[in-house]
């Protein structure tokens, strides 16, 4: 027994807080995900539509070169607020998920804090009216990177952490990734050679670890990328190659390049991609998948 499993310091390791009733949805802010010795608690904010049956769920990883943001939604060249209320319109629940940047820890800590939300959604499951078996992940930039990460990597121990609701699985259905890296080695020489240094903790020997394509199997969950031709901080080619790569392991993979879009789709309208982006997750959450693709 440590101090704080006392009778004078009785802190949850993690918890739902009360779940507001809205006309629309049901709403959560700032549910604790992870209680964190020496550092700031993960907390998590969800949305989910109303119904009668468990819906699917989404978690939101936000972008920032792991250096900055947060799970709480802003307008700016991200449309995630739109993103959120695309999708509760559509019957699926919107999660948006904290994690520890590389000021805080380096790698593997943001992937585990990632992999704590996705528990933490199932360890509840049931009192958020959510399907624990129709899990997605959908991330931009850095997050897209994180969320590319959490479908190439079920299983693997070392990702998962030791903190959060450790019993619960961290497996999702499908993933997208809109102009995050699938590979960290060739950034480590251009434009965003810092902040992957800093997630990397100084340590270039870690970037294939760290590289979602070095974890590609025919288990990968199915995987929607959209990145820009133009994009002069994360190369699209990225994209193409892990594309590539779960087409060689048997996985689903579907890569769309938009023509003379930069990074975070600048030059483009980003609302453009929210609506395939939730088509492809709803041909997941049906299992339709395989068929469209080919």
């Amino acid at each position: 027994m440590t101090w704080h499993d006392t009778e004078l310091f009785p802190f949850p390791d993690f918890e739902l807080t009360g779940i507001e009733e809205l006309t629309d949805r049901r709403r959560v802010r700032d549910s604790l995900v992870a209680r964190l010795d020496g550092c700031r608690p993960l907390h998590i904010d969800v949305d989910i539509p109303l119904s009668a049956e468990a819906v699917p769920v989404v978690a939101w990883i936000h972008g920032g070169a792991w250096q900055w943001g947060s799970n709480k939604l802003h307008d700016g060249p991200v449309p995630s607020p739109q993103i959120r209320e695309q999708l509760v319109e559509a019957g699926i629940a919107f999660a948006a998920i904290d994690y520890r940047l590389s000021g805080e820890a380096g790698w593997p800590v943001p992937l585990q804090d990632v992999k704590a939300g996705i528990r933490w959604l199932r360890q509840y499951a049931a009192q958020l009216n959510i399907d624990p078996d129709r899990v997605a992940v959908w991330g931009e930039s850095a997050g897209g990177h994180l969320a590319a990460l959490v479908a190439t990597t079920a299983g693997v121990a070392a990702f998962e952490g030791d903190h959060g609701a450790t019993d619960q699985p961290s497996e999702v259905i499908a993933c997208v990734n809109w102009y995050g890296p699938g590979e960290l080695g060739p950034l480590l020489t251009g434009p965003a050679a810092e902040p992957a240094m800093l997630l990397l903790g100084l340590d270039a020997s870690l970037a294939d670890e760290a590289s979602p394509r070095s974890h590609v199997d025919e288990a990968s969950a199915p995987m929607l990328l959209i990145h820009g031709s133009d994009d002069s901080i994360i190369p699209s080619v990225l994209s193409e190659r892990l594309a590539a790569e779960y087409q060689r392991a048997g996985a689903l993979a579907d890569v769309r390049i938009v023509t003379g879009a930069g990074h975070a789709f600048a030059g483009d309208d980003p609302e453009r991609y929210i609506a395939p982006s939730i088509a492809f997750l709803q041909d997941c959450f049906s299992h339709e998948l395989a068929t469209r693709i080919a």
